[in-house]
């Protein structure tokens, strides 16, 4: 093919038809802007399919994330119930005139135990990492996404680490100065006095355990309710990925 025109380009100018080789050129260079403009569209289309192809597959990777960060939430809500039940009859006992209170381990962790939530980050890592957030074309999608990490980074992060700060720092030190703790004992070993802390009446009187309880049930209160709305979220964000991911 390119020989064929090229003998026509010599053939002009030999015969020394100007007009016609100038013709014949300008027509030359727009079959090549042709050609050009044509396997750029056929290389942009062929992207484009890759990209919504890659963009697919990270919709099905977020929705998986998804699908765990909610069972694991769920599981810390039920923890969570289970501490406010023991947190309150820890409450109730510190109200009362006796001066026993039940140890084991209801006493210890409702006053210690933490419940953070960890999200599964991968997929969003690697989105940010590798510069390809602009692949999920969905406005909606990506925003929402956004949202739901700042969300977790921000104020569930806050609640957490003033629980953690808190329990680590404040009444960790206070329960092993004034208290003699009993950690996983043997079920073998442990009576009923085992289970019982005296407490004296000065510290019956002291507000500081009361008001470690009161705080206790305040916190995960709010932590409990967060992370129910974080699972509303999640469930709506899994219903706008259904309608974006192609069966």
């Amino acid at each position: 093919m390119i020989k064929f025109f090229r003998h026509i380009r010599q053939r002009l100018v030999t015969e020394n038809k100007l007009s016609k080789y100038l013709l014949y050129a300008i027509g030359e260079i727009i079959l090549v802007v042709i050609g050009i403009l044509i396997a750029l569209s056929i290389n942009n289309w062929n992207q484009d399919r890759l990209n919504k192809s890659e963009e697919q597959n990270y919709l099905k990777a977020i929705k998986t994330d998804l699908k765990k960060d909610s069972l694991n939430l769920n599981h810390l809500i039920n923890n969570i119930d289970i501490q406010l039940t023991t947190l309150g009859k820890l409450k109730k006992d510190l109200d009362s005139e006796s001066l026993t209170i039940q140890q084991n381990v209801p006493f210890t962790s409702s006053l210690l135990n933490t419940f953070s939530f960890v999200p599964e980050k991968s997929t969003i890592q690697d989105l940010v990492s590798s510069g390809k957030l602009n692949l999920l074309a969905n406005k909606q999608v990506k925003d929402t996404l956004l949202s739901y990490y700042n969300t977790i980074d921000t104020s569930i992060f806050a609640l957490n680490t003033s629980l953690i700060e808190y329990s680590r720092n404040t009444i960790a030190p206070f329960l092993m100065t004034y208290y003699t703790l009993e950690f996983n004992y043997p079920e073998s070993l442990i009576t009923e006095n085992s289970n019982l802390v005296t407490l004296t009446t000065e510290q019956k009187q002291s507000q500081f355990l009361s008001n470690a309880v009161k705080y206790r049930i305040a916190i995960l209160s709010s932590l409990k309710s967060s992370y129910e709305a974080l699972i509303i979220q999640i469930n709506g964000f899994q219903k706008t990925l259904d309608t974006k991911i192609k069966k």
